[in-house]
């Protein structure tokens, strides 16, 4: 479940933000509620929500605000759970407060109303979007991140347009991808009326409105990141693992990662090719990219492909434990794992 908590201050703010989260989630396969910051007090049970979505606001992440203290806690606790976060614009900002310090935000040069486009990297929030056209309202923004923060988007006016934290599903985006046309024609007119710069920092590069709907796959992309991503012969390990490994933190995640599998096998895995949420704090990890030894593991993940006689994609965990009940014999077991350091354990 989706908890998103509205950080504007005017009613009509409040309410526009509201209406273009719901058209985003309206076919995503996730409930939500929506709860204003200043309320966050009166929010019943935080355990129920995987999701957290914090939005902009007309108030500043420079300034002390009365929610800040209830907010931090709720990011932390997020944070802690291994649950996952998108901050929008002061949301963004917000992040980088709790989690690094207020030190790392400042007034921005180059302020931006209006639509720009945003220079992205490959990062999965971005799964399936080509050259971003986003909305930016902001006066205040981010800088001198910490190698824990990986910078993800950028434009020549921001240099932290979006980020992702600790390779966690942990996100901040300075820009809205949330607002269309509309929108932002409210939007203009309002930061018009105060601003007796705003010529100065509007921009305008929107050139096809269509461009706008692709936005929506970052929600998408976001609810769906909560999914566990396995590598093919990960399927083995997870099955003899006994709280062994390379490392401390190698083993906190594992028991993480297995804890939820064994709670929940009905869950969606997505099988991948590549490093996944086990090789996340594994030593033999290189950059997040591969594993030091990149031609075993694939050749071992080739091996379980075929041996269970799947494909990479998205299964019920369940699913996968039937498929190793019924095709990993004896002799596919050493096919795959023979030449493994752990085979003795597991075996």
């Amino acid at each position: 479940m989706l908890l998103i908590l509205n950080c504007l201050i005017t009613e009509k703010s409040v309410n526009d933000f509201n209406k273009a989260m719901a058209k985003h989630l309206e076919d995503l396969p996730i409930e939500y509620d929506i709860f204003r910051v200043r309320d966050v007090k009166s929010i019943p049970d935080l355990s129920k929500y995987t999701h957290l979505i914090i939005s902009g606001s007309g108030a500043s992440t420079l300034d002390d605000n009365s929610w800040d203290e209830d907010l931090k806690n709720i990011i932390l606790y997020f944070v802690n759970n291994n649950k996952a976060i998108l901050g929008i614009c002061y949301g963004h900002q917000f992040l980088v407060k709790t989690l690094l310090g207020v030190e790392h935000i400042r007034k921005t040069a180059n302020p931006e109303i209006g639509f720009t486009k945003i220079d992205i990297a490959d990062n999965e929030l971005f799964r399936g979007i080509d050259v971003p056209i986003c909305c930016v309202a902001h006066y205040d923004e981010v800088f001198d991140l910490n190698e824990d923060f990986r910078i993800i988007a950028k434009n020549r006016n921001c240099s932290v347009h979006a980020f992702q934290y600790k390779d966690l599903p942990i996100w901040g985006t300075q820009f809205h991808p949330e607002y269309g046309v509309k929108d932002v024609e409210d939007m203009i007119d309002e930061f018009s009326k105060k601003d007796p710069n705003f010529n100065e920092h509007f921009i305008n590069e929107l050139d096809n409105e269509d461009k706008l709907l692709q936005n929506k796959l970052i929600f998408r992309n976001f609810i769906n990141s909560s999914k566990i991503h396995l590598r093919p012969h990960h399927l083995l390990c997870i099955q003899s693992y006994i709280g062994k490994g390379y490392s401390e933190e190698f083993v906190e995640n594992m028991d993480i990662v297995v804890g939820s599998l064994r709670k929940d096998k009905d869950q969606i895995i997505r099988i991948i090719e590549g490093n996944d949420h086990v090789c996340k704090h594994c030593p033999h990890n290189i950059d997040g990219a591969k594993c030091e030894s990149n031609d075993k593991v694939i050749t071992m993940d080739k091996k379980v492909l075929e041996h269970l006689e799947i494909a990479p994609g998205e299964y019920t965990y369940s699913y996968l434990l039937d498929r190793l009940k019924e095709k990993l014999t004896e002799e596919a077991f050493q096919d795959i794992c023979g030449d493994c350091e752990w085979y003795e354990l597991c075996h």
